[in-house]
């Protein structure tokens, strides 16, 4: 089978939709297989990817970003898997531990060859933002609604970040002793680039993410 070709002139802004429902979708969307995966059946997919969606009290977000992002990664002729990770109990939310024990339990169940760690609130402006498996570890989200489309700082690596297998092993994955929202993110941006990689990231105006509204979670104090 020939590999797949990217349809470029196809690609683009896209329309963000917050009023589909999932089940509906479910419905008019027979190629997605049980437990969130396709791949296309007229070539070979260049990439594997693992999709680790870490969340607690996302429903409504998530609602519109796994339309969406179904739909993005088809354009883009990807085999991939969507995993939720919910963190269940009272216990303060920690990200890392859940991203990290997602990619451990993911591997029992798809053989991929990257994975894109995605907050559930970050919805894709653009289907030009390949999720193809990088040479380096790429951060997708470069501009962000809430944040005015503007940068932050140039080692923000949150919101969306794609990694290769071996890198994210390099790197020993998360930290799991951040305890509240934040400070993983600044965390595993050292351990890149204490392990000799480098970031990359797509042009600004192809990088653009629209956040939907949500409450607020507990931010960590340390970051």
């Amino acid at each position: 089978m020939v590999r797949c070709v990217l349809p470029r002139k196809e690609l683009g802004k896209t329309v963000i939709d917050d009023s589909i429902d999932l089940h509906q979708f479910s419905k008019e969307h027979p190629e997605i297989q049980p437990g969130g995966w396709w791949k296309p059946r007229d070539c070979k997919a260049r990439s594997r990817v693992a999709f680790v969606i870490p969340f607690r009290d996302r429903w409504k977000t998530l609602r519109v970003l796994l339309p969406q992002l179904h739909l993005v990664l088809q354009r883009q002729k990807i085999h991939y898997r969507i995993f939720l990770s919910e963190q269940s109990g009272n216990e303060t939310f920690n990200k890392g531990r859940i991203m990290n024990a997602a990619f451990l339990e993911s591997q029992k169940i798809f053989s991929f060859d990257c994975v894109t760690f995605h907050d559930a609130d970050l919805i894709p402006e653009n289907d030009r933002n390949l999720y193809v498996c990088p040479y380096m570890p790429r951060h997708m989200s470069v501009l962000v609604s809430t944040l005015n489309y503007t940068g932050f700082y140039n080692l923000l690596i949150g919101g969306v970040l794609e990694m290769n297998i071996s890198h994210f092993r390099d790197v020993n994955g998360y930290s799991n002793e951040y305890w509240g929202w934040g400070g993983e993110d600044d965390d595993i941006a050292f351990r890149i680039e204490n392990s000799g990689y480098h970031f990359i990231r797509p042009p600004r105006e192809v990088g653009r993410y629209f956040m939907v509204e949500h409450k607020k979670a507990y931010r960590n104090p340390q970051r």
